[in-house]
């Protein structure tokens, strides 16, 4: 079989030759050892969309500076600015490294901020989609970003901690952020279900607010686009990387995704794949991100791990994949330890029984 099939044979409940592995492409980057690995069965999840974001000319200016790059956008309210640092490049998931300052700095700025989303609009550019999508071909399938419902998605517009007290501070204007980002997310959704993308992740469970807002802010986006895909016939994901998990567990069936991916069990999570299959059924596919914690304890440690790890969960709705660091995270002095892990990793893969 390969990759590719070995996926969906997963997705269906059928048992593939073996367990696939899947890692973020994004995360391996190419090189000698990562051409072996998949020669050997290891395969990659390559994102990419259809839908192109588009702004009016001339809003938009992009300022290199020494260490990042800043973002001006001019609006008919006011100038915002957005910056992200180079150097924090590996701790993000953003090309241009970590963001450090947000469009909104103080309430005053929220009016430009909105007319920056208002203008945002979706053009489809499905040739681009389906090059990438034949460029993988059969070693994985790709996976499409769809960015995040309104409410965790002003985080990125306030960072973590004006968006904590404005939400309270300035309700009004928060409030409106939201519906802009909602009626963003409309134009962005309805580009994508008329696009050729199959898999598509419709939000993130980070765990940094409690269920309560999960369920408040979160659940109805999720529950309505989820029914959406499935409508057209699409997998919808959700990436739940939270190492607070158990905390949201029987709210996840709720959302009504497809897939939970980047699921993390422990060490760094609090959610053993046992319990999450218990919690969840038979239907969702669990896509498990192996913690690199367990890397330093030997190549041998770290497969006697994942073949515990998938003998817990014998449902065939599952596939072992690395989604937050992968290869990133390495310097000189880690590289034979991430290397060495991961090879273990596909090895146990390929002698688990399916």
């Amino acid at each position: 079989m390969t990759n590719r099939e070995r996926f969906w044979a997963a997705v269906a409940g059928d048992r593939p030759d073996h367990i696939p592995f899947l890692p973020f492409a994004e995360l391996m980057p190419p090189s000698p050892f990562v051409s072996a690995l998949i020669e050997a069965g290891m395969g990659l999840i390559q994102h990419a969309a259809s839908a192109v974001p588009e702004l009016p000319s001339g809003m938009l200016t992009r300022l290199p500076e020494v260490d990042g790059v800043r973002y001006r956008y001019a609006t008919p309210r006011a100038i915002v600015e957005e910056r992200y640092r180079s150097s924090d490049m590996r701790i993000s998931g953003s090309e241009d490294g970590a963001q450090v300052e947000y469009m909104i700095k103080t309430v005053a700025d929220y009016p430009a901020a909105r007319s920056v989303i208002d203008s945002t609009l979706y053009s489809s550019d499905i040739a681009a989609f389906l090059t990438q999508d034949s460029i993988l071909g059969d070693k994985g399938v790709t996976h499409t970003w769809t960015g995040e419902p309104p409410y965790m998605g002003a985080q990125y517009y306030l960072g973590l901690e004006k968006w904590c007290l404005d939400q309270h501070d300035f309700a009004d204007d928060f409030e409106g952020l939201l519906e802009s980002l909602r009626l963003r997310q409309e134009r962005l959704m309805e580009v994508t279900l008329a696009g050729p993308e199959t898999i598509i992740n419709i939000g993130n469970l980070a765990g940094n607010f409690g269920p309560r807002d999960f369920q408040r802010h979160m659940l109805p986006y999720l529950r309505e686009q989820s029914t959406r895909l499935r409508s057209a016939g699409k997998l919808s994901t959700l990436h739940a990387d939270a190492n607070n998990l158990s905390c949201y567990l029987d709210l996840i069936p709720q959302t009504g995704v497809d897939i939970v991916e980047a699921f993390t069990p422990p060490p760094f999570g609090d959610l053993e794949l046992a319990d999450a299959r218990r919690a969840w059924g038979e239907d969702v596919l669990i896509w498990i991100n192996v913690p690199e914690a367990i890397f330093y304890e030997g190549p041998q440690e770290t497969r006697r791990y994942v073949t515990k790890l998938l003998a817990s969960d014998p449902s065939p709705r599952k596939i072992i994949g690395l989604t937050e660091m992968g290869l990133l995270g390495v310097n000189a002095s880690t590289r034979s330890i991430f290397e060495s892990g991961i090879e273990a990793i596909l090895q146990a893969v390929l002698e688990a029984r399916t």
